[in-house]
């Protein structure tokens, strides 16, 4: 910890093995939740309340990592989570969606069609012909029902990809940060709201 850099540029931070799991293991948390580490549970084992005990393979970290789903924190705090519907919901009319890699920051031309087939507060199912890559980071830019000038923008990793036997691939999207507007927009559409017509034009998931 302390001024890294040069007398032409210095910055404080703080860098090592501690700081790159940290990072790694932030990486890994979707929409509303908190990871800990196992050796932070073994600290405060008595303190909070853990959900889901989390495997998974970081880079620069050997063997396996643990990872405790913190849901709320005991005395004298009282503090939980709110609870969010995991349950995906089936949609009454499919969403149509383009898919974009992303290659050095640059968009490229869509990989093929893609339509959202189920939703729920914290993720996605979506049918796509394009082949896609499971733990990819994705962006969904989603006009609202409000329609403002720009698009409104989620956050997303792709857990799981899953071949079909037509050649297309289910795709599981959980989302990392949800702004309000896109929440309601979901709701809306689980809820069959849009009368007629669907209430958002078509939205992109983009990722990385």
């Amino acid at each position: 910890m302390g001024n890294i850099g040069s007398e032409r540029r210095t910055k404080y931070s703080v860098v090592g093995s501690d700081v790159n799991f940290a990072s790694r293991m932030e990486a890994f948390a979707l929409a509303g939740q908190v990871l800990i580490s196992a050796a932070t549970y073994s600290r405060v084992r008595d303190l909070v309340e853990v959900g889901n005990v989390l495997t998974a393979e970081m880079k620069g970290v050997p063997g396996q990592a643990t990872l405790y789903d913190v849901r709320g924190i005991g005395a004298p705090y009282h503090i939980r989570l709110p609870d969010k519907s995991e349950k995906l919901q089936k949609l009454p009319e499919l969403v149509g969606v383009r898919i974009h890699r992303l290659q050095d920051k640059i968009v490229t031309e869509a990989t093929g069609r893609a339509w959202v087939t189920h939703l729920c507060d914290t993720a996605a199912q979506v049918t796509s012909e394009g082949a896609l890559e499971a733990w990819e980071t994705s962006a969904l830019p989603c006009w609202t029902a409000t329609r403002s000038r720009s698009p409104a923008i989620s956050m997303a990793r792709l857990p799981g990809v899953t071949p079909l036997k037509d050649g297309r691939f289910e795709v599981i999207v959980s989302f990392t940060s949800v702004p309000a507007e896109i929440y309601r927009t979901f709701h809306h559409l689980e809820g069959g709201g849009f009368p007629g017509r669907r209430v958002i034009s078509l939205p992109e998931f983009i990722h990385a």
